[in-house]
């Protein structure tokens, strides 16, 4: 009769205890597509959607007193938001990412307290004599709850130059995706003498526990992102 010795459980033990540490970080698998992001260059068109990573368009509209340049992009990886566009009258600008964000570099299932950021600022001339001929507009949201800005003109050819950070405390659990959404936007209203600017937002994430960093679908990473500059000002958080 031949016998089989049973193998030891200690040559069993350095292997595992050398994958358990990549078993515990694994990462969710990402949805497929990425979630969609959106631009809108035109009053009444849009916005139009697409899980790409990265978009930049521009529209030159030809009118009576010159052309019309608009230009919406946005860059998951660089986590930037960019809206402008000259002289116009009504009209809106809009750049929106929505990806699937996580937690890595600590245990999955760990829960980590942070806050998403999005740095905003702008410079927007409103040539109306009426007040809020021209609006800022951003936010960032998880779900309901959202920390969001809206900046209106007051009457009279002045300039809209908001610098601010809006942050939303979140709750989450390491290696589980959640869904954010940032936006900006410039907005002209119908009716009044036009405006003119541009605005621009940055991602950040703030309060990661040591060794932890933010990663998202479509190719974010809070550990090579570059950082924003320092804001200007705080918006407190409004929930929806």
């Amino acid at each position: 009769m031949i016998h089989v010795a049973p193998r030891s459980p200690r040559r069993l033990a350095p292997a595992l205890a050398a994958a358990l540490p990549a078993m515990l970080l694994s990462p969710v698998a990402w949805s497929e597509p990425c979630p969609e992001n959106a631009i809108q260059l035109r009053y009444g068109e849009g916005p139009f959607l697409s899980s790409r990573a990265q978009w930049d368009s521009t529209a030159v509209i030809p009118w009576t007193f010159g052309t019309i340049v608009k230009r919406a992009a946005y860059d998951v990886p660089n986590g930037t938001l960019n809206v402008s566009h000259s002289w116009t009258f009504l009209s809106i600008v809009l750049s929106r990412i929505v990806d699937e964000f996580r937690v890595v570099g600590v245990s999955a299932g760990t829960p980590v307290a942070l806050s998403a950021r999005l740095d905003v600022e702008a410079d927007a001339l409103d040539h109306d004599i009426t007040p809020c001929g021209l609006r800022v507009y951003a936010h960032v949201r998880h779900g309901t709850e959202a920390a969001s800005l809206e900046v209106c003109a007051p009457p009279g050819s002045q300039h809209l130059t908001p610098h601010e950070s809006l942050t939303l405390p979140l709750l989450v659990t390491a290696g589980e995706p959640i869904t954010l959404e940032f936006e900006v936007q410039l907005y002209v209203a119908v009716g009044s003498d036009g405006g003119e600017g541009w605005g621009s937002g940055r991602i950040g994430f703030d309060g990661l526990p040591p060794g932890a960093s933010v990663v998202s679908c479509n190719g974010y990473d809070s550990d090579t992102t570059p950082a924003s500059q320092p804001s200007w000002g705080r918006v407190k958080v409004r929930y929806r």
